[in-house]
Protein backbone atom coordinates (compact mmCIF):
# COMPACT_ATOMS: atom_id res chain seq x y z
CA UNK A 1 0.00 0.00 0.00
CA UNK A 2 1.31 3.43 -0.91
CA UNK A 3 0.86 6.47 1.27
CA UNK A 4 0.28 9.99 0.06
CA UNK A 5 3.20 12.36 0.69
CA UNK A 6 2.44 15.04 3.23
CA UNK A 7 -0.17 13.00 5.12
CA UNK A 8 0.93 13.16 8.75
CA UNK A 9 -0.92 13.38 12.03
CA UNK A 10 1.78 15.44 13.75
CA UNK A 11 4.17 18.22 12.83
CA UNK A 12 7.21 19.62 14.66
CA UNK A 13 7.40 23.40 14.88
CA UNK A 14 10.13 25.60 16.34
CA UNK A 15 8.47 28.12 18.66
CA UNK A 16 10.12 31.11 20.29
CA UNK A 17 8.49 32.81 23.25
CA UNK A 18 9.71 36.35 23.94
CA UNK A 19 9.53 36.88 27.69
CA UNK A 20 9.17 40.46 28.88
CA UNK A 21 11.63 41.39 31.58
CA UNK A 22 12.64 44.43 33.58
CA UNK A 23 13.31 47.71 31.81
CA UNK A 24 11.87 46.45 28.53
CA UNK A 25 14.38 43.63 28.18
CA UNK A 26 13.11 40.62 26.22
CA UNK A 27 14.45 37.11 26.60
CA UNK A 28 13.94 34.70 23.71
CA UNK A 29 13.11 31.13 24.70
CA UNK A 30 13.17 28.76 21.71
CA UNK A 31 11.77 25.23 21.93
CA UNK A 32 10.25 22.59 19.65
CA UNK A 33 6.55 21.73 19.83
CA UNK A 34 4.76 18.73 18.37
CA UNK A 35 1.37 19.92 17.12
CA UNK A 36 -1.50 17.75 15.99
CA UNK A 37 -1.90 18.19 12.26
CA UNK A 38 -5.48 18.36 11.06
CA UNK A 39 -6.93 17.37 7.70
CA UNK A 40 -8.67 20.08 5.68
CA UNK A 41 -12.14 19.02 6.86
CA UNK A 42 -11.03 18.73 10.51
CA UNK A 43 -9.28 22.09 10.19
CA UNK A 44 -12.47 23.72 8.91
CA UNK A 45 -14.45 22.44 11.91
CA UNK A 46 -11.74 23.56 14.33
CA UNK A 47 -11.54 26.94 12.58
CA UNK A 48 -15.30 27.44 13.00
CA UNK A 49 -15.03 26.66 16.71
CA UNK A 50 -12.19 29.18 17.04
CA UNK A 51 -14.08 31.89 15.11
CA UNK A 52 -17.22 31.29 17.21
CA UNK A 53 -15.18 31.59 20.42
CA UNK A 54 -16.19 28.06 21.45
CA UNK A 55 -12.60 27.30 22.46
CA UNK A 56 -10.45 29.26 24.89
CA UNK A 57 -6.75 29.54 24.05
CA UNK A 58 -6.00 26.94 26.69
CA UNK A 59 -8.66 24.55 25.33
CA UNK A 60 -7.12 24.96 21.89
CA UNK A 61 -3.63 24.28 23.22
CA UNK A 62 -4.80 21.17 25.09
CA UNK A 63 -6.24 19.88 21.81
CA UNK A 64 -3.28 20.67 19.56
CA UNK A 65 -0.07 20.46 21.64
CA UNK A 66 1.03 16.83 21.81
CA UNK A 67 4.58 17.22 23.13
CA UNK A 68 7.57 19.53 23.33
CA UNK A 69 11.32 19.28 23.68
CA UNK A 70 14.24 21.61 24.30
CA UNK A 71 12.17 23.68 26.76
CA UNK A 72 14.39 24.44 29.74
CA UNK A 73 13.38 25.62 33.19
CA UNK A 74 15.11 28.05 35.50
CA UNK A 75 17.48 25.26 36.58
CA UNK A 76 18.44 24.69 32.90
CA UNK A 77 16.93 21.20 33.06
CA UNK A 78 14.56 20.18 30.27
CA UNK A 79 10.91 20.54 31.29
CA UNK A 80 9.05 17.33 30.41
CA UNK A 81 5.70 17.64 28.68
CA UNK A 82 2.57 16.94 30.71
CA UNK A 83 -0.96 18.32 30.84
CA UNK A 84 -0.05 20.09 34.08
CA UNK A 85 3.10 21.61 32.56
CA UNK A 86 1.09 22.78 29.52
CA UNK A 87 -1.41 24.46 31.85
CA UNK A 88 1.42 26.17 33.73
CA UNK A 89 3.02 27.31 30.47
CA UNK A 90 -0.31 28.59 29.10
CA UNK A 91 -0.72 30.75 32.22
CA UNK A 92 2.33 32.77 31.13
CA UNK A 93 1.07 35.19 28.48
CA UNK A 94 4.19 35.18 26.31
CA UNK A 95 4.23 31.38 26.02
CA UNK A 96 0.49 31.28 25.33
CA UNK A 97 0.83 33.88 22.56
CA UNK A 98 3.82 32.07 21.03
CA UNK A 99 2.06 28.67 21.04
CA UNK A 100 -1.27 29.90 19.64
CA UNK A 101 0.51 31.99 17.01
CA UNK A 102 2.74 29.08 15.94
CA UNK A 103 -0.24 26.73 15.64
CA UNK A 104 -2.32 29.21 13.63
CA UNK A 105 0.61 29.87 11.30
CA UNK A 106 1.32 26.16 10.83
CA UNK A 107 -2.28 25.00 10.43
CA UNK A 108 -3.95 27.97 8.74
CA UNK A 109 -1.03 30.07 7.45
CA UNK A 110 -2.45 32.94 9.50
CA UNK A 111 0.08 35.11 11.28
CA UNK A 112 -1.47 36.67 14.35
CA UNK A 113 0.41 38.99 16.68
CA UNK A 114 -1.64 38.86 19.89
CA UNK A 115 -4.27 36.11 20.01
Amino acid sequence: MSFIKGKKDEVLVRVTAELNGDLGKKTKVPFVVTFKRYSVSESQVLGERIRNSELSDEDLLRAVVLDWRELHGTDEQEVPFSVEALHELAEIREYRVALVRAFMLQQYEIDIKNP
